[in-house]
């Protein structure tokens, strides 16, 4: 290539601190020197960075509500259940209403029927009580 020599003292201008191998395909001058260093570099063991270790997350299942009877008393346990008690306003009948949908939707009503409840039993949640009635 014409000029060669003057394009790659202007490109070695550009890129310093690096190693450059001219080669040229047609003599293959340059190309021993380069198949040196490319073992050479294969050869020389890499550092390894220190390792850090990552602490441990750990994750714990909690259902939405577990259901306990203990002295003829439905206890249902759970934070969400305990939070959604805890959040409704008892004496406005919109949010009374709301109350039994969500529990309905979580399954509440159906695991209360699995155990066995029947109208009049007493449903405790956090510090609520309700009477069950079908």
């Amino acid at each position: 290539m014409t000029n060669s020599q003057k394009k790659l003292a202007e490109f070695k201008k550009h890129v310093k601190g690096k190693k450059i191998f001219p080669i040229s395909c047609a003599t293959g001058e340059g190309i021993k020197d380069l198949l040196k260093e490319i073992v050479k570099t294969l050869n020389t063991p890499v550092k390894e960075e220190e390792i850090v270790a990552e602490s441990v997350r750990k994750y714990v299942y909690e259902p939405d509500f577990i259901i306990a009877k203990r002295d003829d008393i439905f206890h249902i346990e759970g934070s969400k259940v305990k939070k959604l008690a805890e959040m409704t306003v008892f004496k406005e009948e919109e949010a009374l209403r709301r109350f039994q949908n969500i529990l309905k939707k979580m399954g509440v009503e159906k695991a209360l029927e699995e155990k066995g409840i029947e109208e009049g039993d007493i449903v405790k949640i956090g510090k609520f009580e309700f009477v069950h009635k079908k």
